[in-house]
């Protein structure tokens, strides 16, 4: 909860992926709150107060997950918005021409996410959802210190640049400094 709310605010391209990890560890522990208790929010530096605040977030997030049909697999509908939002807003950046340097960088990955996306079991999803989907299996495979090719680092640097750029126009957005009509 309190590492998310930083997130959401600072970066939300690392809030996304840190709600897929979030959804995850709910998924590993089986919804189960006690573990998730004992596993994840004893071990805050934190207030008792804190700590219930923590553990009502985790409950509402077993809630919805429970509710929405992803305890198994897919993402919270919180979370699929967030997606949307910064698809629409990577469609409006391309289309108006607002930030160069983040066009620019979206084609020059064009050719490799299209190579991702036809391996993948749904070559037609988003440009911005494959970056994500490439980024958290990447972050899965350094969790398992696996090796990981030069290309592949490379590609995850490049992927990471146009994630920050968008992020940071998505922040801009949000503070009403960039001019996206809706």
């Amino acid at each position: 909860m309190l590492i998310a709310r930083q997130l959401k605010k600072q970066n939300i391209a690392e809030y996304l992926l840190y709600m897929w990890q979030i959804e995850d560890m709910i998924r590993a522990l089986n919804g189960d709150m006690s573990a998730i208790k004992e596993t994840i929010v004893d071990k805050y530096p934190v207030d008792d107060e804190t700590k219930k605040s923590i553990s009502e977030w985790y409950e509402s997030m077993i809630d919805m997950m429970n509710t929405e049909g992803v305890m198994q697999q897919g993402h919270i509908q919180l979370v699929k918005n967030t997606l949307l939002e910064l698809e629409e807003l990577n469609d409006y950046l391309v289309s108006s021409g607002k930030d160069v340097a983040y066009t620019a960088k979206l084609y020059q990955l064009i050719p490799s996410l299209a190579l991702l996306k036809s391996k993948s079991d749904r070559p037609s999803m988003s440009n911005i959802e494959m970056c994500f989907i490439f980024l958290y299996g990447f972050l899965q495979l350094q969790r398992k210190k696996e090796n990981i090719s030069e290309d592949t680092q490379h590609m995850r640097e490049e992927v990471s640049k146009l994630l920050a750029l968008l992020s940071a126009d998505y922040t801009k957005w949000k503070a009403g400094e960039l001019d996206k009509e809706e």
